[in-house]
């Protein structure tokens, strides 16, 4: 504060231009390599980010084809252990049917109304 304040009273309005230009600039160049700073390691790290991808690009295509012969061969896997357990409960479901027809066909009628009037009838008793 003391410094710009002595620099105004002392030099004239031209040469206080040119001082205050030159500190303007000195100001500003760090300021201005400071925010460029991000986007230069931004490029850097996308510049390195694709080289590794080119050297790995081949073992990761391996390493896909193998996951998804994986995943086919436990799909087939899992099918064929199903099988057996749904043919299984489809029979049992069959022979539920069977059993339980004769007390299907027994039905005992509840209605809300029924229900109502033993509340009144037990009520009225006591």
């Amino acid at each position: 504060m003391i410094v710009p304040s002595l620099l105004a009273l002392a030099l004239s309005a031209e040469r206080f231009s040119t001082i205050a230009a030159l500190m303007s600039l000195l100001i500003t160049a760090p300021t201005a390599f400071l925010c460029l700073l991000p986007y230069l390691l931004l490029i850097v790290f996308a510049h390195g980010a694709r080289r590794a991808y080119k050297g790995t690009r081949h073992t990761l295509g391996q390493v896909h084809r193998l996951a998804r012969r994986v995943n086919l061969g436990t799909q087939a896997l899992s099918k064929r252990a199903v099988q057996p357990v749904i043919a299984l409960n489809v029979r049992y479901a069959a022979l539920e049917r069977l059993i339980s027809a004769p007390f299907r066909a027994v039905r005992i009628p509840e209605s809300n109304d029924e229900g109502a009037n033993y509340d009144r009838e037990t009520d009225a008793a006591n």
